[in-house]
């Protein structure tokens, strides 16, 4: 008769099968004691004893089982055609159908449970038969360990305590990505413990049936676990994506730069590298750290700009490169803005050249960097022409009047400039840099004329010239003359002008060496004399030299020299007298006929003629 499930829970049988009386078997039966923990008989309404010679029938008794979670499973005792018993054991024979006679000494036949079942006080509890009484024990079986399924507040402890960890994993990660690939690993583990746990208990116990929606909450959240943990290891990149755009909006520029790098990205082609440094630049240029902000700024320019290579860049990409030059140049106009307010100028000026020598300073970039420009080094030139710097004043004026012609300080420059090279020309007159200081007089006067000082540069200009005059002449009396002939011409009102004219006025000397190839005569005087050549007469040339305007000695080493020479051009001609016989003698060149030895004399300088020398068979 089949078992209730409450029965198989609370009964505690034990059970001597026999053979069947149909197999013909004779043994001896032996009643089975039924054991229970109650000892008190129960008994039946309108039933009559059993008559006599018949085995002794003990109704079964509820048993008394308590079960639970710290009480093990009832025996799970088993029968069938391979079961064995006491030998002369023979079950008793309940027959039913036509010819069953019951009566009021019988127990009622054939307890069934189901539908039609039906109980009351004096019934036994359902799936119990009657079995005969025997004193004989039978070993019973080995029984399969049972398994109670969790209790219900250990099942939602489990699940509530794996996610919080998994969420505290997270948590904990240094950033999203990290703390995702941790929690993914904690959920794999946990994933795998439940499923070795659920198999071990399956197959090596008995597992009391839970119910359907706890199976269900456990299958899902063993695969929420795989699935979490697939995707955390295989969405990296993507976390780090999120979290840098994350960090991003909050305006933490380096944290988001990091994150993206994490992902992979790399310049020229990412769009979020580009676009933070260029954001982080601007928010730098809103504070005005104008240095910091360049840097990231001009890391855009190089590092993403792939103009003239075979890199296509992002159009994203391509518009922060415009946006980042155009940060460049309001960082440096606002840095250069900001040191002209500071009076650094020399750091204003630096900073709007090289503004203005970039590639991508645009009409509209040079129309604002411009007039700082030129007000920065007008500025500048202004202090430093105060401080007497006057060559780096005149340098600083010149940018403007070269450079920014057009600006508003270019007229108030033009009077600096004359200012301050004034200043530097006498600068270089009293540290005897004539040259120099020449050059800066005289561009006072071509180019930025100074009336109120114009009596000043023109004494300034005389002394340089004859500063000039004097260094030239100690090399070369012939490249001073010309200082002293401008002196002389343009600077007549000065002391300098004067004394250049009365070097002029004086007349020079002629010297020279004379060498005598011809002992027999001693040539002893020396002359200049005009007119000589080579088709001359011996009267002609003796007339010359008896009418010859300058004579000299000719000293015993040969030297001679003729002072206060007037300008002309004269040719030297000797005399030698023995007393007895006269001669007279010049060189002149076989083909033109013309004097070898020609005196040109001019104004200021002492004519060296060098050496001198006759050749035996000249003419004489």
């Amino acid at each position: 008769m089949p078992k209730s499930s409450e029965q198989e829970s609370t009964q505690k049988l034990k059970r001597i099968s026999a053979p069947s009386p149909a197999m013909g078997n004779a043994a001896t039966v032996k009643g089975a004691d039924i054991q229970s923990d109650r000892t008190d008989s129960r008994t039946f309404p309108g039933a009559s004893p059993p008559p006599e010679n018949q085995p002794t029938m003990i109704p079964p008794q509820p048993p008394n089982y308590q079960s639970g979670p710290n009480y093990p499973p009832a025996p799970n005792y088993q029968s069938g055609a391979n079961y064995q018993s006491s030998a002369g054991y023979q079950l008793p024979s309940y027959q039913s159908g036509a010819n069953y006679q019951s009566g009021p000494g019988y127990p009622p036949p054939n307890y069934q449970s189901g539908a039609n079942y039906q109980s009351g006080p004096g019934y036994p509890p359902p799936n119990n038969q009657w079995q005969p009484s025997t004193n004989s024990q039978a070993k019973p079986r080995a029984a399969k360990k049972q398994a109670a399924p969790l209790p219900l507040w250990l099942f939602i402890s489990g699940i509530i305590l794996t996610i919080a960890l998994l969420v505290a994993l997270y948590i904990l990660g240094s950033d999203w990505a990290e703390g995702a690939s941790q929690a993914s690993v904690a959920a794999l583990i946990i994933a795998v413990l439940v499923a070795v746990g659920w198999f071990v208990r399956t197959h090596l116990r008995q597992i009391t049936p839970s119910s359907k929606p706890r199976r269900l909450i456990s299958t899902a959240f063993l695969l929420l676990l795989l699935i979490f943990s697939g995707w955390g290891r295989a969405s990296q990149a993507t976390l780090h994506i999120w979290q840098g755009q994350s960090f991003e909006n909050q305006q933490k520029w380096q944290p988001a730069i990091n994150e993206y790098t994490f992902a992979g990205e790399t310049a020229p082609l990412s769009t979020d590298l580009a676009r933070t440094y260029t954001s982080w630049g601007q928010d730098l240029n809103k504070h005005q750290q104008y240095n910091d902000a360049l840097a990231k700024f001009n890391y855009i320019i190089t590092q993403f700009d792939t103009t003239g290579t075979q890199i296509s860049a992002d159009q994203g990409v391509a518009q922060q490169i415009k946006l980042a030059k155009q940060g460049s140049v309001d960082a440096r106009i606002a840095m250069a803005q900001q040191n002209i307010q500071a009076h650094n100028y020399n750091a204003a000026t630096s900073s709007l050249d090289t503004t203005l020598g970039l590639q991508y300073c645009d009409d509209s970039c040079r129309q604002r960097a411009q007039p700082l420009d030129a007000t920065a080094y007008y500025q500048l030139g202004s202090d430093q022409l105060q401080a007497k710097n006057y060559s780096s004043a005149v340098d600083n004026f010149n940018k403007i009047l070269t450079s920014f012609p057009d600006a508003k300080e270019a007229n108030d420059t033009r009077t600096s400039m004359s200012k301050a090279l004034l200043g530097l020309g006498e600068s270089q007159l009293h540290n005897k840099d004539y040259q120099s200081a020449e050059d800066s007089f005289s561009k006072i006067l071509s180019t930025y004329p100074y009336p109120a000082k114009a009596k000043q540069i023109h004494s300034d200009l005389a002394q340089t010239i004859m500063g000039l005059a004097a260094t030239a002449r100690a090399g070369s009396c012939t490249d001073s003359l010309k200082y002293y002939q401008q002196l002389a011409k343009d600077y007549k009102d000065t002391p300098q002008g004067q004394q250049a004219q009365q070097q002029l006025n004086i007349q020079p000397d002629v010297k020279g060496h004379f060498v005598n190839t011809t002992p027999e005569h001693n040539f002893y005087q020396i002359a200049l004399v005009q007119g000589l050549h080579g088709l001359m007469t011996q009267d002609e040339i003796f007339s010359k030299w008896d009418n010859a305007p300058y004579k000299t000695s000719i000293q015993p080493n040969g030297d001679f020299v003729f002072q206060g020479i007037p300008e002309g051009s004269y040719d030297l001609m000797w005399y030698s007298n023995d007393g007895v016989t006269e001669h007279v003698e010049f060189i002149y060149k076989e083909l033109s006929f013309d004097p070898e030895y020609v005196a040109n004399i001019g104004p200021l300088c002492t004519v060296n003629m060098g050496t001198v020398t006759n050749v035996t068979g000249a003419n004489s």
